[in-house]
């Protein structure tokens, strides 16, 4: 131990806690740990150089909750059940290009009582004369 902290040399280590149970450990180049909920604290958050596994991403209280790709690619999958959810708040997904939602068994549903598509061309704004098509977007499209 020095006074910019502590090292150790060593092929692998383990941390545990007053009652003897693992809390933290790495080994070959791997870290490992048994926490219920793993916490990092950082103003600027975490920064995984490849990929992330786990059941469950959330962010503290009140405070946006980004991801980010620095490699412009995000890839989010579930066995059975991929869900974003924002309680008191707006969800907001952003593209430089293009967004795409597929579903390639079953239906895609909007559940809300308003579903609101503001640039949505419709056939009265279609031009036949125009070999590009429409030309203006309509006032909006709602369902209610």
């Amino acid at each position: 131990s020095d006074s910019k902290g502590m090292k150790i040399a060593s092929n692998g280590f383990r941390v545990k806690n007053t009652k003897g149970n693992f809390l933290f450990g790495s080994k070959n180049g791997s870290c490992s740990t048994d926490s219920k909920i793993f916490t990092v604290a950082g103003n600027e958050g975490a920064v995984f150089k490849t990929s992330l596994q786990t059941p469950r991403v959330q962010g503290f209280d009140v405070h946006e909750f980004r991801i980010e790709s620095r490699t412009r690619s995000i890839k989010s999958s579930a066995g059975n059940l991929l869900r974003a959810e924002a309680r008191d708040g707006d969800v907001t997904v952003t593209s430089i290009n293009d967004i795409t939602l597929t579903s390639s068994k079953g239906k895609f549903r909007f559940e809300s009582s308003t579903v609101f598509f503001p640039y949505l061309f419709t056939a009265e704004n279609l031009s036949s004369n125009s070999p590009s098509g429409p030309t203006t977007p309509a006032t909006g499209l709602t369902f209610s």
